[in-house]
Order: C-alpha cells, then structure tokens, then sequence
C-alpha cells in the first residue's frame, strides 16, 4: 500500500475511533442521566457533561478585588469587539459575495466545525489544549467582570467531552438583566477582548519570540504538487516536502523559487528532495518548465485542446522559461488577440511516461477584466490557465520564516503586508502538509540563540503549541463579536442600539416605540448574519 493511501486508511481508523468513543461516552452519560446518578452537580448538554460547582467564587473575587483596572479593561473588551464586528461583518460580506458568484470551493462539512479531530486543519491534541485554554480564559474574564459589578456567581464548573474541553461560569440571570447597560456590555465584552489580547500577546512571542531565532539551512519547501506535474507522473510514490538541490548545486533558502531556471524549458534535469519520511531521494531525468496545473472552463485555453500537465516552451515563438517570462508574456498581451502556443505533452505508456511536441495555433484571447474585474486588467489578454514551475508550489525556506516571524518587516508594499498578517492569523493551519510544524520538514531549520538550547522536538513542540493556542483564541474571540443574539457580540449589539434608542426617541410612547426600533434594528442584524454564513456554507454548491 502507498504512502497516501496508508496515510487515509490511517486517518479513516482514528476517526472511527473517535466516534466509537464519543459513541460510548454518550451513551454512559444517558444510563446516568436516566438512573439519576449525575446528582445536582452533574448537567448533559447534548454530548457534554457539565460539572457544577461553587468552588473557585473565592479566586474570582480575589481577582476581581483590581476593581479599576478591570474596569479599564472592560472599556477595552467594548473597544476591540466593536472593531473585531466590524472586521468580521464585512469578511462575512466578501466571502458570501465570493460563495454566492462561484468563486469558490464547497467546503467540507468537516471544515465547518472548529473541534480538534473532526476539523482536518486542527490536530487533536493542540486543538484540545488550545480550546481548552481560549474557552477557560474566555468564561473567567466574564465571571471577573460579574463580580467587579457585584454579580452574584452561581456555579463554576469544567466542561467534558470524555476530557475536559473547557469551563463556564454562571452568574445570576436575573441580576444580569438590571445590571446597568454599561456594565453590562463590559462583562459581555471582557470574553471575547480576553482571547483577543491573549492572541495579540502569543501572536508576539510566536513571530518574534520563537519562529524569530529559527534559520534555514538550504531549500524550498514544497506546498504541493500538481496531479499532473512531471515530479507526480514520473515518481508518483515520492511526496516531496522539500527541495534540496538542482543539478548538484544547493538550492539557496533565500532563492526566490518562481524565477529559477537553471535549464531551458523542456530540458531535464536531477533534483534532491527531502520526502515526508526524511529521507533524501535524487529524482533523475525530470523536465522543467512552466506546468499547466489548472484550466478555467469556457474560456481560451480549454477550448483549444490545452491539458494539465502540458509544459508551456514557447507562445508567438518567445520561450517561456520561468513563471515571470509567462506573465510578463500575458501583460503585454490584449483581448482578441490571437496567439500560437508550442507544449510539451505528457503520453502514458506502460509504465513510462514521454513528452512530445504539440502546437496550438490562433488561440484567441479573452478578456482579463471579465474575470477578474480590477483596474490593472483592464485591456489584458486572459488565456484561462493557472500554472506553476515545474507543477509544484514552493517558497523558499528562509523566506516562508522570515514572512511568519517579521510579517510587517519583511512586507514590500501592503498587498504583502495583508498576505502576510492573514497567512500568521488565518491561513498557516490550512496548509496541513506544513502544519504543525513536525520532521522532516523542521530538518532543513536550525534553532540560534538561548532557544536553541532546547531539544529540537522540545522547542518545535513549543511552538506549535503557542500558536494553536493564539489561533483558537483569535478565532474564538473574534467570531464571538458576530452581531448573532446567541454571541457576546449580539447582546453587546442589542445593548448600544437600545442606548442609541434612547437618545434619539422621546416623548409619548416613547418606551413602547424604542423597542420598536431597537428590536427591529438587532433582530434585522441578526438575520442578516445568519443569511451570510449560511450563504458561506452553502452558497457554492447551488452555483455549482
């Protein structure tokens, strides 16, 4: 069995496993439930058991004892949750708007739900010591800013999914609702505004703390390969995660790895890569050049006969030897015009696999404005091809560390700056051949300094953890700010509009008409959010 494949049947098992035992937790909590064993301490919450207590209201006023400085802190909380709705709102906007044209993927239902071994992009253990930690940190900065207002604190207690995965603390519901407005809000602000100033805080010591004393050694680390690249047809059992060397010569960590063409297209030549066992693999006879890896439908290329897999040599007889002569090619290029487009063609005999000359002529352009509607297309040929360098996605090592632990730093302008900032916020987990940082691919990095005194796995091992714990906390502070009445963000929400109400509304029946307006304000807020992640979710399979 494969390596892929082995990896799958791997991964299928653990998820039965996880089933199986949520399968058997729940049906215990149940037989108790029902045998009346949980006693008054014990409360099911659908596959949740949550354990009550009045233990740890002590440690809440101690902490809460700071009346000042929590109160400050509340006025933060109110502070960065506002900015954090407004962020998050129109991120809902663009990503419907994108769902809704078909400008994306379906997501996988798995995708969906932020829990450790269910969600592909969250490792089991990181994900439940990084939930844990957010939901805990999260659930006391409410119960401080309770007693800084002197609200009485029920229960506290843990919450287990067969181990703990959190804990809440419950204040008085009928104390909260005459809480006066202000306070209010501070203690429904102080959750989200605690995981979002603990991110901050771990966002800093996980670029410049930690990834900041890492150095390469030598290559490119290997994002992913196309299906049909000549590294994939030629040696489909290796999965290389990086490049070590062309031709013999070390490939520099710093080398910009778009731009390297060390042959002309079409030539081959023998690379050293590094694969996902750690061990080094010369792969021989591999021809270079630019690799078509995708075709958008309806549109120039398609139509002409052009396949994945094809390396582009030449286009109007100008050889095409590397991702910026394509593009260069394409800007000068205009819609309607008509282009000739000489490939190397891969034919699968038994196995082997052979390139052979093919030409494609007066191929006529379309528009690139139309498809991508922004200035600088304007007047640009489009061929409908996406492509990459010898079919493989790469950065060089050096760089992809020196982008993670100086993003503002090493940003040239500020598109960088934003791809950088949402690769360390939002997108590094998604790329789980990089994510959590583990061997090989953490072989070609070194540690300097005091940190490098650590054990390599031990210092890894750190750094995974503190940026899980950074990116739950950012994600669960930042998606509770959502204007949904079911999140913090809701009833901070609600609250300002019936302030505003207030204000703007007096005289006769005056009371009755500001609930009016208020209800009619949030719950039409609400609606909308909802419209907009549903429209996320499903958006792109009714366009499909």
């Amino acid at each position: 069995m494969g390596h892929p494949e082995a990896r799958k049947l791997k991964t299928v098992i653990s998820f039965l496993i996880i089933i199986g035992a949520f399968a058997i937790w729940w049906g215990t909590l149940y037989y108790l439930k029902k045998r009346e064993k949980l006693g008054k301490w014990g409360e099911l919450y659908l596959f949740l058991l949550l354990l009550k207590t009045g233990r740890g209201r002590r440690l809440l006023d101690r902490l809460a004892s700071r009346r000042r400085f929590w109160k400050g802190f509340g006025y933060l909380s109110i502070i960065l949750s506002f900015f954090s709705m407004a962020l998050m709102f129109m991120l809902l906007l663009l990503s419907a708007y994108l769902s809704l044209t078909g400008r994306v993927k379906p997501t996988k239902p798995s995708m969906m739900l932020v829990l450790p071994g269910i969600n592909p992009i969250i490792p089991f253990w990181y994900g439940i010591v990084a939930l844990a930690i957010a939901i805990i940190i999260h659930e006391f900065s409410h119960g401080i800013q309770a007693r800084v207002d002197r609200i009485k604190i029920k229960s506290l207690g843990l919450v287990l999914a067969i181990i703990p995965v959190g804990a809440f603390v419950e204040p008085d519901e009928e104390e909260v609702k005459v809480m006066p407005r202000r306070a209010r809000m501070r203690m429904y602000a102080s959750g989200p505004g605690m995981n979002i100033v603990v991110a901050m805080v771990l966002g800093i010591i996980f670029c410049w703390g930690l990834l900041g004393s890492v150095q390469a050694d030598r290559g490119v680390i290997v994002y992913a390969v196309s299906e049909d690249s000549p590294l994939k047809l030629l040696y489909p059992d290796v999965d290389p995660v990086a490049i070590l060397s062309v031709n013999g010569s070390p490939v520099d960590p710093e080398e910009d790895f778009y731009q390297f063409s060390p042959a002309p297209p079409g030539a081959t030549i023998e690379m050293e890569v590094l694969n996902e066992k750690g061990e080094k693999v010369v792969l021989r006879g591999v021809p270079v050049g630019v690799v078509v890896t995708g075709l958008q439908k309806g549109y120039p290329a398609e139509k002409a006969g052009i396949e994945e897999g094809m390396i582009i040599l030449s286009i109007d007889g100008k050889i095409i030897s590397s991702e910026e002569a394509f593009t260069d090619f394409m800007v000068s290029t205009h819609p309607g015009q008509r282009i000739n487009v000489t490939v190397l063609k891969p034919e699968r005999g038994e196995g082997e696999v052979r390139y052979v000359l093919s030409n494609f002529t007066g191929i006529e352009l379309a528009h690139k404005y139309d498809v991508y509607p922004l200035e600088e297309f304007k007047g640009v040929g489009f061929l409908g091809v996406s492509t990459a360098y010898l079919g493989v996605v790469v950065e060089g090592a050096e760089s992809f560390i020196e982008r993670l632990s100086h993003p503002v730093k090493s940003s040239r302008d500020l598109s960088e700056l934003r791809v950088n900032l949402l690769t360390v916020m939002f997108t590094l987990p998604i790329n789980i051949k990089i994510m959590p940082f583990h061997s090989p691919l953490t072989d070609i990095y070194h540690v300097n300094g005091v940190l490098g005194r650590l054990p390599p796995g031990a210092f890894w091992m750190l750094t995974n953890a503190v940026y899980y714990i950074f990116w739950i906390n950012l994600l669960l502070g930042t998606f509770n700010t959502l204007p949904l009445l079911i999140m913090d963000g809701g009833v901070l929400f609600k609250d300002t509009v019936e302030g505003l109400a207030e204000r703007l509304i007096k005289g006769e029946k005056a009371q009755e008409k500001r609930k009016r307006f208020s209800q009619g304000i949030y719950t039409s807020v609400s609606y909308i959010t909802v419209f907009l992640l549903l429209a996320i979710i499903f958006g792109p399979y009714l366009v499909r």
